[in-house]
């Protein structure tokens, strides 16, 4: 019999019903079931599958909650299987409800060993994988004991998690998975297992020198492609990271393996495959063996090494080899780039702060949520945090930036012990004892964390002042103003507190004492600060602050008018940089921009036209990928161009380059920096679009020394005269020997066409040749999804969701909404 959907209320009036029924003994004297127990076996499943939605299915949970404690507690193995298996059916179909049961359901399955749950959890954690992170030494635990029976259950957890953080697998836990290869039956889970050890393997492979051997053996004994899988990979990053010598003692081993054992055609042919990939990167080698290779007949290596004409068949295993070492390049260069941020964060906060992470990672009641909670941190930022790998490292991170040491320690031992965690709170206490520092007892400072945006203006302003607070407010941003009668100290307890300082310049701002103060607060700290002229004005010569605007960008904040109101394209442009350092708050998002950070065609108001003439000559996207994940190409530029930009992105994209553009990256809980500083290493080159203002721009600036510092190629495209070439500017001294591409004389609507156009894809061709630009590339078109369009009342006039990007065969990019 199966049950119709129950009405909210008859879900209320059964929840209240189990509830009271686990008052009851479920055992008579005689051990025969009471009315209780048969009453509650008999409806409990049946209402477990009419669960259909979350307002249902939290009217159980304390009854569930209940019924798992009792269970644990006593021992109840009954109580326990029923509250099992009511998960098993209900959970699927309200998972945003068990998510929030999660760590009872690892309980169950790491510490009671009942794989019962096993297949719901690994559907919950597909979506919040993250929840595994601080389980991951049980989880290995329990797949590697009692001869690895619970491998067939729990693989798929254990892939899921190395796979979204394979920096979690330390030393010790690959020492552990190899030392029990030989106790534990050889089976294809535990194939699995190695192969899923592939991208630890692309980005430390230095963890598996130890058991080279090991591999080696497996791979002879075996003959199993998915253990290959993981041997080639720890082969290929190991000669990327080591270079030529590693590359010949490998390809040695590998012709071995060939010529001393007897090899399937499967594995015979991945271990060519893994010798074309060391020939890719040292030719030489290949041609030192050709011997080797013509015996062992592979007919590819042969002709490769040889320049011979290559068949169809051959030419696309050369391109999937290419696109395989540069995937694990990218690998290598995220590894380093987090060892380098790592290395950051360590001259930022003490050295104790991982041994508190690691604490207070461990979720429970009062674990890092909470902390960050009690700092005055927003539900987003929290939100955003808990999909890192470190949550509590990056809170901790966030606090010692925007706060003295003295400040923050005091700040964090008081909260620590308002929520009850005094182990934490007698490790910090502990360890800055050892540095001879003191912990005050009484320590006057703001334990909340302080809005991230900082207005700086003249009191003659305020009104306006107020005006542009509460509009960046109802965008996502808090703010804190303070104008030039605002006393120094706690000026600079707030500048310090801040992410971002936007600079409200007017010709009193220019000539207060106060205000030249500000700056060298704020240069002191090395804040990054935005300049907002709020006024036309020719600067005096004597300015105090001459120094700074002369080289710096600013945004003309003002209307000819001589009105209280801005160019709304000036607010958007305001928007757009302060997003460079701080993400919005979505909670505070009013209607008005509720859909300015997000990529969708019909209401991005970086779209929008700023006069009504630029209507005639408006851009269409239809069909073109906004948002893209593993770019080949990064646009710089300063905004003043945009419309052009906007062209160049149509143009490339249309050919069939995946491009990274800031405007279409504006959603998420990072900064567009910390975006790009992850983004530039998956690209293969940089565009830097060539304006005098582009020339002062200080986030420009970052974005190519940081494309230098990864040996990116850079391709600068000189869109207006900047009286000298290279820039004079020592940071942009690369540029010396850059010869640019000029595209001054353009076609005035469109800028993009001619011989200059044709010269820069000549170039985009050397760097990226794996792209067609002879046709446009094919661009699939998918359907918005409804919870898109949140505030629209008519479905069917939705927009359309924006296509994704074309994608090259056998690579791993693909496009994100």
């Amino acid at each position: 019999m199966q049950l119709k959907r129950l009405s909210h209320n008859v879900h209320s009036k059964l929840a209240a019903l189990f509830v009271s029924l686990l008052d009851y003994s479920f055992y008579d004297e005689d051990h025969n079931m009471t009315f209780h127990h048969v009453t509650l076996v008999s409806v409990l499943y049946k209402t477990a599958s009419s669960i259909f939605n979350e307002n249902d299915a939290h009217l159980y949970e304390p009854f569930l909650d209940r019924m798992y404690i009792d269970a644990k507690d006593g021992n109840k193995t009954m109580l326990l299987q029923m509250w099992l298996h009511f998960w098993v059916i209900a959970g699927v179909q309200v998972q945003t409800v068990a998510i929030n049961h999660i760590e009872q359901f690892l309980d169950c399955t790491f510490n009671r060993k009942d794989m019962t749950l096993s297949s719901l959890l690994l559907t919950l954690c597909v979506q919040h994988t993250e929840l595994l992170y601080s389980h991951f030494d049980d989880l290995l635990n329990i797949l590697l004991i009692d001869d690895g029976q619970y491998l067939s259950h729990l693989c798929g957890l254990f892939s899921l998690i190395v796979r979204k953080y394979p920096e979690i697998v330390s030393l010790k836990h690959i020492d552990r998975i190899f030392s029990s290869i030989d106790t534990i039956p050889f089976n294809n889970e535990l194939c699995i297992v190695i192969q899923t050890l592939s991208c630890v393997a692309n980005c430390n492979p230095y963890l598996f020198d130890a058991h080279r051997e090991k591999f080696i053996c497996l791979i002879i004994e075996k003959q199993n492609l998915l253990i290959f899988e993981c041997f080639r990979n720890y082969i290929i990053s190991s000669i990327i990271i080591n270079n030529e010598n590693k590359a010949n003692e490998y390809l040695n081993i590998l012709i071995d393996i060939l010529k001393n054992n007897k090899c399937s055609n499967e594995i015979q042919q991945e271990i060519f495959f893994t010798c074309l990939l060391i020939g890719l990167r040292h030719k030489q080698l290949l041609i030192n063996r050709r011997h080797d290779f013509t015996v062992l007949g592979s007919n590819l290596i042969v002709n490769y090494i040889d320049n011979a004409t290559i068949s169809e068949l051959d030419q696309v295993t050369i391109q999937r080899a290419r696109l395989e070492i540069e995937k694990v390049e990218m690998c290598i260069n995220k590894t380093k780039m987090n060892t380098k941020i790592e290395q950051t964060n360590m001259n930022t906060i003490p050295s104790w702060s991982y041994q508190v992470s690691k604490l207070l990672n461990h979720q429970s009641n009062n674990d890092w949520r909470l902390l960050g909670k009690q700092l005055g941190f927003s539900c987003s930022e929290i939100k955003h945090w808990t999909m890192q790998t470190n949550p509590c490292m990056a809170l901790l991170n966030e606090w010692f930036m925007t706060h003295t040491t003295e400040e923050a320690i005091y700040s964090l031992i008081k909260v620590l012990n308002d929520i009850g965690r005094h182990d934490v709170e007698q490790i910090i206490r502990q360890e800055v004892l050892k540095t001879g520092q003191t912990i005050l007892n009484d320590f006057s400072v703001n334990i909340k964390r302080l809005p991230p945006v900082f207005l700086s203006f003249h009191s003659s302003e305020q009104i306006r002042i107020i005006k542009l607070k509460d509009h960046l407010e109802q965008a996502g941003y808090a703010c804190q103003i303070y104008d030039d009668q605002t006393q120094i100290n706690i000026l600079d307890i707030h500048i310090r507190g801040a992410k971002v300082i936007v600079c409200c310049i007017s010709i009193l701002y220019n000539q207060s004492e106060n205000c030249s103060k500000v700056f060298d607060l704020i240069l002191n700290m090395k804040k990054p600060f935005i300049l907002l002229y709020m006024e036309e004005q020719t600067w005096p010569l004597e300015s105090k602050l001459k120094y700074i605007l002369d080289d710096h960008l600013y945004i003309e904040f003002y209307n000819h008018e001589k009105t209280n109101d801005w160019p709304e394209n000036k607010f958007i442009e305001l928007l757009g940089q302060i997003r460079y350092h701080v993400a919005p708050n979505p909670d505070m998002i009013c209607e008005q921009y509720y859909h300015w950070f997000v990529p969708r065609l019909n209401n991005l108001i970086f779209l929008k036209s700023s006069n009504e003439q630029e209507e005639n000559i408006a851009i269409s996207f239809n069909d073109i990928p906004l948002v893209i994940s593993h770019p080949q190409i990064i646009i710089s530029y300063q905004w003043d161009c945009q419309k052009d930009i906007l062209n160049l992105y149509k143009q490339l994209t249309q050919l069939g380059y995946r491009i990274w553009l800031d405007i279409f990256q504006m959603g998420g809980g990072d900064s567009l920096l910390d975006k790009y500083n992850i983004v530039i290493q998956q690209s293969s080159c940089l565009l830097v679009c060539i304006t005098p203002k582009y020339m002062k721009s200080i986030n420009s600036q970052h974005e190519i020394l940081l494309a230098n510092t990864f040996h990116k190629p850079i391709i600068p495209l000189l869109l207006e005269e900047t009286n000298t070439w290279p820039p004079p500017d020592l940071k942009l001294s690369m540029f010396s020997e850059k010869p640019y591409i000029d595209f001054q004389h353009s076609n005035r609507y469109n800028r993009w066409t001619g011989k200059q156009f044709v010269l820069l894809l000549a170039q985009l061709k050397q760097i990226i040749p794996n792209v067609q630009t002879d046709k446009p590339r094919h661009l699939l078109e998918m359907q918005r999804p409804i919870s898109a369009s949140r505030h629209s009342h008519n479905i069917d006039q939705r927009p359309k969701r924006i296509s994704s990007a074309p994608i090259v065969p056998k690579s791993q990019a693909c496009s994100l909404m």
